[in-house]
């Protein structure tokens, strides 16, 4: 069974805003870290960003993935697609010493 849970956060930006954060979401999948998000909520040159939400650090399968979505509901049908497909089995790896 796949558990998805979120947890509010304000993540460092150096933007506009005096405190230099953004509201944003960790996302993690089954008890593990796999992105933090941001709320797009500065005044950006491009009005298209405004109210997007965008990954701004993905981890394990998600690791330099940087999306940007409408709705939360949007990036976690993405996050839990994305992370499913690259955790597919396959051969075990082993550790060289």
């Amino acid at each position: 069974m796949i558990e998805i849970t979120w947890r509010a956060v304000q993540v460092e930006t150096g933007s506009w805003k005096e405190a230099g954060a953004e509201p944003g979401q960790m996302i993690m999948v089954n008890g593990r870290l796999v992105a933090i998000l941001v709320h797009l909520t500065g005044p950006y040159n491009t009005p298209e960003l405004r109210g997007k939400w965008f990954i701004e650090a993905g981890f394990g399968p998600l690791c330099g993935k940087h999306e940007l979505f409408s709705t939360l509901e949007e990036a976690e049908h993405w996050v839990l697609q994305h992370y499913l497909a690259e955790r597919k089995p396959g051969p075990e790896r082993a550790l060289q010493s």
